[in-house]
């Protein structure tokens, strides 16, 4: 997952608004925005966003915004809308999480140490700028205490759990094998599904992590990420969960999703007005690890859209 800031005055985010009451006033709106740029004195080539990367919100104060106010997740790639020396490109974000009020940058202006923050408060107002790994821990780092110190221990995890760094940077290296993986249903061996099974009921105390069934005979290990043989984490217990038989069909027929942000548990429409509707908006305490998820719900938005 990369992390980039977009920094835009309100007439470029969705409907013209640029300081949202709730998520769906922006959820997959068009965002219009330059080209994707390093921060400043980088010599790294900027990546364009992709499915899935995380994009911080900051609409300027003296463009109708309220300053920093959250972030969402790519749900449609970097497109030219407009093309000539003044370029304009727009994607759209979905799994807004919104702060209770923006954050000004003057609250940012003391960190300007970090280079992505610097960037910021130099760079022209409308940019996107992309963050390496060092930079987006940097950024992200003084942002979470920002917050903290605004709004207090509740909005701590505001910004989720950390990745665990090896499994990204493993992600990384596999994608092409994985991308396979989820695309020809690669399915594990009866062994790894049962050393799995039996790690995964330790550490969820032999239920199901949605419905809490506890019937053993109906319990299955469910990868999060399919197995991958280059991909050592496959097996991992932070790349399973312990799903009822009929909850892990869902699931890996991605009929059934859990968003990473807050790891609630979402459905396809096929399932309106089902009995799975129960579990719909559950808030899920698991192991699992947040870049696992991310992508398998990469793989779930995609299949949904």
């Amino acid at each position: 997952m990369s992390v980039f800031v977009l920094k835009v005055n309100a007439d470029y985010c969705p409907q013209g608004i640029g300081i949202p009451e709730a998520p769906d006033a922006w959820e997959r709106g068009q965002f219009l925005t330059v080209g994707p740029r390093s921060v400043m004195g980088s010599t790294e080539t900027p990546r364009a966003p992709e499915l899935g990367d995380r994009v911080h919100i900051w609409v300027n104060e003296r463009g109708g915004g309220a300053g920093y106010v959250g972030y969402g997740s790519v749900v449609a790639e970097l497109g030219q809308f407009r093309k000539g020396v003044n370029a304009t490109y727009d994607f759209r974000l979905d799994q807004i999480q919104l702060l209770p009020e923006g954050i000004p940058g003057d609250a940012f202006w003391p960190h300007e140490n970090e280079d992505a923050i610097s960037s910021l408060r130099r760079y022209t107002l409308r940019q996107l700028l992309w963050l390496s790994d060092g930079q987006a821990k940097g950024f992200e780092g003084a942002l979470q205490d920002i917050i903290v110190s605004r709004f207090g221990e509740d909005e701590r995890n505001f910004l989720g759990e950390p990745d665990d760094p090896e499994i990204s940077a493993a992600l990384r290296e596999c994608e092409p094998q994985i991308a396979t993986a989820f695309r020809e249903l690669c399915d594990a061996s009866a062994t790894e599904q049962t050393r799995l099974r039996s790690e995964l009921s330790e550490v969820y105390g032999g239920c199901c992590c949605i419905t809490g069934s506890s019937v053993s005979a109906l319990l299955d290990a469910a990868f999060i990420v399919p197995p991958s043989s280059n991909f050592r984490f496959s097996n991992d217990v932070r790349n399973g969960l312990l799903l009822r038989s009929d909850i892990r069909r869902l699931f890996e027929a991605h009929l059934l999703g859990i968003d990473p942000a807050n790891r609630t548990v979402l459905l396809a429409s096929e399932l309106a007005g089902t009995e799975y509707e129960e579990v719909k908006g559950k808030r899920l305490q698991i192991w699992a690890d947040k870049s696992l998820l991310e992508r398998r719900f990469a793989e779930f938005r995609l299949r949904k859209s």
